[in-house]
C-alpha cells in the first residue's frame, strides 16, 4: 500500500498542474460538510382498508376520519396532554440533558412531525430532523397514540348500535 501512495504522490510533483484538480474537490467537499446540518428522516408507514374511524380528543363519544385528521393533523401531534406525555418520556430518556420547554416542544413537534397519504391505503408517519434519536422516540409515541386512536374511535362508532338500556 505504501507503494501506491508514493506512486500517487511522486505522479503529483511531477505533474503539479493537475493538483489543483486533484486537491480542490476534497477541500470543497469537506469545507461543504463541515457546514451542513445533518438531517435525520425516521419514518413508519401504516396499512388500512375503508374509512377508519379515529378517536377525537376534544369530544369523549366522538370520532372523526381519518382524512379529517391527515387535514388537520395538529389534533394528533399538538394534543394537550399528548405533548405532556411526550414531555416526561423525554424526561425520563434524557438524564439532566437540556430539554425543551413546553412551547418548545410545541414548535419542535409541529415543524419535525408529519402525517402523509403515500398511497390510496398508505400512511406515512415522519420525523425529518437533526436528532435521531429524538425523531425515534417521536415516532414510536405517536405511532402507539394513533393506534390506540383508531382502536379507541373503532369501539366508539361500533358501541351505539350495539348498547341496549333495560
Amino acid at each position: 500500500m505504501i507503494f501506491y501512495i508514493r506512486r500517487y504522490f511522486s505522479a503529483l510533483r511531477t505533474h503539479q498542474k493537475w493538483l489543483i484538480l486533484a486537491v480542490v474537490p476534497l477541500v470543497m467537499y469537506l469545507a461543504f460538510a463541515a457546514l451542513r446540518d445533518d438531517q435525520f428522516i425516521v419514518t413508519q408507514d401504516f396499512s388500512y382498508a375503508g374509512e377508519i374511524p379515529v378517536a377525537a380528543t376534544s369530544n369523549p363519544v366522538g370520532t372523526l376520519t381519518l382524512d379529517a385528521l391527515l387535514r388537520d393533523q395538529d389534533q394528533l401531534f399538538l394534543d394537550s396532554f399528548a405533548l405532556m406525555q411526550v414531555q416526561r418520556k423525554l424526561e425520563l430518556m434524557q438524564e439532566g440533558g437540556a430539554l425543551p420547554a413546553e412551547h418548545e416542544l410545541r414548535r419542535l413537534v409541529h415543524t419535525t412531525l408529519g402525517l402523509t397519504q403515500e398511497a390510496d391505503a398508505i400512511l406515512r408517519l415522519s420525523y425529518q430532523g437533526q436528532d435521531a434519536e429524538l425523531g425515534k422516540t417521536l415516532v414510536d409515541f405517536y405511532t402507539e397514540r394513533l393506534m390506540k386512536r383508531v382502536v379507541d374511535g373503532w369501539s366508539r362508532s361500533q358501541s351505539p348500535a350495539n348498547l341496549t338500556f333495560m
